[in-house]
């Protein structure tokens, strides 16, 4: 079977790409997703549920820690965020946080305005624009990820909203999943819309 899929550089057809990778991603894993993410107030157990499904399983302990000292012990801060949002008082407040986990931090606090990030959100992008996707990878540094998520990928996403009333939720799980395939080279290149 011929995999369709956006043609290098032909980004006319991302929302036709977007809909065929995102009905490929395993929605009933959003469950932990789905019933906190739209809550007006968030408790400590919706931010633990939310990391990990974000983390695909229970916490490491490292995680943990990270987890309880750098955002759960913020949990006032980020109620206060959700309602009255600065992103300049927000990254000063997060800077010690990862920068995946901060991003993440930054989405669920504003799921209509920021996409997630990830490495196979990241990889995706980049082969659809024909760049170098092939060293997109977690150990990047975070300057670097900061780098393209503010700079490229977040003017990307706004614009793609705007203009093609595509939602961040669906770009997020089509980009995930076309970039997951990239990683495990479960793809036949090149490709191209069929």
């Amino acid at each position: 079977m011929k995999l369709p899929i956006l043609q290098q550089k032909n980004i006319n057809d991302f929302p036709q790409f977007i809909e065929y990778w995102a009905k490929m991603y395993n929605a009933p894993n959003d469950v932990p997703y789905d019933n906190s993410i739209n809550k007006e107030t968030f408790t400590a157990e919706d931010i633990q549920k939310l990391y990990e499904w974000k983390n695909t399983s229970i916490l490491s302990g490292a995680k943990q820690k990270s987890l309880n000292t750098k955002i759960k012990s913020k949990l006032m801060t980020i109620n206060n965020f959700k309602s009255n949002f600065d992103l300049d008082k927000f990254l000063k407040e997060f800077e010690n946080v990862s920068f995946v986990w901060k991003i993440f931090l930054l989405h669920i606090i504003k799921p209509f305005e920021y996409p997630i990030y990830d490495q196979h959100i990241h990889r995706a992008y980049q082969f659809i624009f024909d760049e170098d996707w092939q060293t997109i990878s977690a150990q990047m540094k975070d300057s670097a990820k900061d780098n393209f998520y503010f700079q490229t990928y977040l003017p990307f996403i706004k614009k793609q909203i705007d203009s093609l009333s595509l939602k961040i939720r669906e770009i997020d799980r089509g980009l995930f999943v076309f970039g997951g395939n990239l990683k495990r080279k479960n793809l036949t290149l090149p490709i191209q819309l069929s």
